[in-house]
């Protein structure tokens, strides 16, 4: 997709202009429509300008000025020049600007859409242009492109690792570098509005460098730049553009994270150990712990004694980030030189945790009608921390105590009121309300009804509980 400004003082013309594009070039993102030649140089300043259709004579900044303005900073964009006046000095001017096209109004329809045509042409030609400088760019360092897909993906058998690292010794890839760069939204979002927009921003090449977009998700996404040299100011000022560009075209705020600047095969190797990490997590998460450690068990007996530090780290670390549960984690060097106690450590934690929500379900559900109930009651029964119970218990059901709490009250007081035979005030009193007026306030937030209304309509039988 390429991104394309009008700008025109004549609003007819401007929108006349924008519904042809619309209409015959669907695929063309128009990134602005402007009035003066200011805007146009504002807007073209953001680094993503594909074609630029523009009047000649416009206030503040003509057409020409800024053309002139794309020619002098060296910006790569198709100019298609429009004007009332017939004139030999603007045709001169707009030659030594190299403005691609320069059209007299009135003009055709057609005379515009194929003038427009032809600058697509111009820069999908261009486009294979700069795939073939990236696939001799990654040929001259890597000879197979397919092992840049390796660490895409994480997919790398274990088996033919020794031989990627004799190829890469081979080939001398020490000297290739790759920083990923992880954005981060503040809310989820629909990454698919914009999934051409990221495509473009995330496959890149110049001299300097390549970039890739490897993954996406409605939380973010993740870039893999490539560097010929460990040059780390280079990711830096692509991340700062990025976010800058989401601001300012989407009004997304983006968070950015700029990882480590690896050799390749050592980014290779951490792809692989992430994804075996992953794995690991997504196992214990289905509680299908002897699966886990089966996996992550056969892959840490193939490793070097040197490298084994590093894993227990790395996982360590991934465990606490995906669970974040932890009262006690076995210290480094207790547990570096033995996966297994690791993972019986992990694997009793994670079994207390379920354990304990649903002994916390458990004594609500038999004490409700206790108007002293609380968490801080359950935690001197089961003697835990009372901190540690109300965040593991919002972590592993989704909801606050307070709010499950309020939950089973409600439920057993619908059961008991569409009975008929107790007042409001008693099942309040039933259900652990000492205040019948705090337990009409919290009935009727919660079912939509009053208590009142709910006796009439479940008595009538008209009330579905």
């Amino acid at each position: 997709m390429y991104n394309l400004i009008i700008a025109d003082d004549e609003a007819s013309i401007r929108d006349g202009i924008s519904k042809l594009i619309k209409l015959v070039f669907p695929d063309l993102n128009i990134q602005k429509i402007c009035s003066n030649g200011k805007e146009v140089i504002e807007a073209i300043n953001l680094g993503m300008t594909d074609i630029l259709i523009i009047d000649i004579n416009m206030p503040v900044c003509t057409g020409l000025d800024v053309a002139k303005y794309i020619y002098e900073n060296k910006l790569d964009i198709r100019i298609i020049m429009i004007t009332g006046y017939a004139k030999f000095e603007y045709a001169k001017d707009a030659v030594n600007y190299k403005v691609d096209r320069f059209l007299t109004k009135p003009f055709e329809s057609e005379t515009l859409i194929n003038v427009v045509k032809e600058c697509i042409g111009s820069l999908e030609s261009k486009s294979s242009f700069i795939s073939r400088q990236t696939e001799s760019f990654l040929q001259n360092h890597a000879k197979n492109k397919d092992l840049l897909t390796l660490g895409y993906t994480g997919v790398i058998n274990i088996d033919s690792l020794d031989k990627h690292r004799i190829f890469f010794r081979e080939k001398g890839l020490e000297e290739l570098f790759i920083c990923e760069l992880s954005f981060f939204f503040d809310a989820p979002f629909d990454t698919s509005e914009i999934s051409a927009n990221l495509c473009g921003f995330g496959e890149f090449s110049c001299n300097e460098f390549e970039s890739y977009l490897i993954n996406t998700n409605a939380n973010g996404f993740i870039f893999a730049v490539i560097l010929s040299e460990e040059k780390p100011e280079i990711p830096e000022g692509i991340a700062k553009e990025i976010a800058h560009s989401f601001l300012i075209f989407y009004d997304i705020n983006v968070k950015y994270d700029i990882g480590s600047l690896l050799k390749f095969e050592k980014w290779i190797f951490n792809c692989k150990e992430n994804s075996i990490l992953d794995s690991y997590i997504a196992k214990l998460r289905d509680k299908r712990f002897a699966h886990a450690f089966e996996e992550i068990n056969e892959y840490f007996l193939r490793l070097s004694e040197n490298s084994r530090p590093e894993f227990i780290k790395a996982l360590t670390s991934k465990i606490s980030q995906g669970f974040k549960i932890y009262s006690q984690i076995p210290s480094e060097q207790e547990s570096e030189k033995n996966l297994a106690f690791l993972h019986k450590n992990i694997v009793s934690e994670l079994s207390k945790s379920y354990d304990i929500i649903q002994q916390i379900k458990n004594f609500v559900n038999e004490n409700y009608d206790k108007s002293n109930i609380s968490l801080y009651n359950i935690s001197s029964e089961l003697h835990m921390n009372e901190t540690y119970l109300s965040r593991i218990f919002k972590e592993k059901t989704g909801e606050k105590f307070v709010d499950f709490l309020i939950k089973v009250r409600v439920e057993n007081a619908k059961r008991l009121l569409s009975t008929g035979k107790y007042t409001v005030t008693e099942v309040a009193h039933m259900v652990g309300y000492s205040q019948t007026k705090y337990f009409r306030t919290v009935f009727k937030k919660i079912t939509g009804v009053t208590a009142s209304e709910f006796i009439k309509r479940s008595v009538l039988g008209g009330y579905d509980i």
